[in-house]
């Protein structure tokens, strides 16, 4: 497996084998902002995948802005669309590796968007960026998405691989990479390339006669906003029949302390018809809150001269 680097450049892309354990993988992320994982999809569930959403891509019509590009076409709602996208959502690998990632800055993570993305040719190369300049607030050191992009054709650097410059997910959000620090991400289809959005990141430009095809999926804080909104792309009597796990990846979940709640229950609850939605309020609150909150109930109780055993 070859990385091409353009120009001479430091800059490594660190590539683990299929068999490499989500720690490993967790400790390059953490350390390089980005890595390939070789081998992970296997090639029935990437022909199903790419089968599932042709129709779509062959139906949209090409992107209409400088950030998106001209000659690129774009579709999310692929949790709806495939459920073969849904799979790879959910790899036992990748996905304890995107929570380990996020969990020291959240209760729990969520699904900001899917994207399926095909460069044509012709497509000049992205503006370099952070996906993490979206959210107008720094925090230093705190990780607000990793990324997972899978091949739905080989990457190249001459078809538009995806480029990234390893250990820029601390720079300054006014720094950008010179031409020489950004490496093409060549990878086999199978393969997966994760990063985090703090790591400077585009798509190349696509130099051959052939459209480059990958299908993305963003992890993210779950107290942030999503960017591609769930609860609108993935219809509720669809959402109703998807794993639990999938149901809170897509926000149906309430983050502690009291985040996202409909009428004070656990959305996910809610799409059971036969839950009774006038059962009152329920708190939602990390373990840590209770002694505090208890404690100060029932000296206010004791102040008013209620009896402090009952609730």
């Amino acid at each position: 497996m070859s990385v091409h680097q353009l120009m001479s450049s430091p800059s490594r892309l660190e590539t683990l084998s299929w068999s490499a354990t989500s720690e490993e993988m967790l400790s390059v992320l953490g350390r390089d902002g980005c890595l390939i994982v070789e081998g992970l999809a296997p090639p029935g569930l990437l022909d199903q995948v790419s089968e599932e959403i042709t129709p779509y891509l062959d139906q949209v019509t090409v992107s209409r802005g400088p950030f998106w590009g001209y000659k690129t076409k774009r579709i999310c709602s692929l949790i709806a669309r495939s459920p073969g996208y849904r799979e790879l959502l959910l790899n036992s690998k990748i996905l304890p590796v995107a929570e380990a990632a996020l969990a020291p800055f959240c209760d729990q993570i969520q699904i900001s968007q899917t994207q399926a993305i095909q460069i044509e040719p012709g497509e000049v190369a992205q503006v370099p960026h952070s996906d993490d300049l979206a959210y107008p607030v720094r925090a230093p050191g705190v990780r607000c998405v990793v990324n997972a992009i899978w091949p739905l054709t080989d990457f190249t650097a001459d078809n538009g691989a995806t480029r990234v410059v390893p250990q820029s997910q601390d720079w300054p959000a006014e720094r950008s990479p010179l031409p020489h620090e950004m490496v093409a991400a060549e990878m086999k289809r199978g393969s997966v390339l994760l990063y985090l959005g703090a790591t400077r990141h585009n798509a190349g430009a696509n130099l051959t006669q052939d459209s480059r095809r990958a299908v993305v999926m963003s992890y993210s804080l779950g107290w942030l906003r999503q960017s591609e909104n769930q609860f609108l792309a993935v219809p509720q009597d669809l959402v109703r029949e998807l794993p639990v796990k999938l149901q809170e990846l897509l926000g149906y979940s309430v983050h502690k302390p009291n985040l996202g709640f409909v009428n004070g229950q656990d959305p996910k609850a809610l799409l059971d018809p036969e839950t009774d939605e006038m059962s009152g309020f329920q708190d939602y609150l990390p373990d840590s809150y209770w002694p505090a909150l208890e404690q100060y109930r029932e000296m206010q109780l004791r102040q008013q001269g209620f009896d402090a055993s009952k609730k």
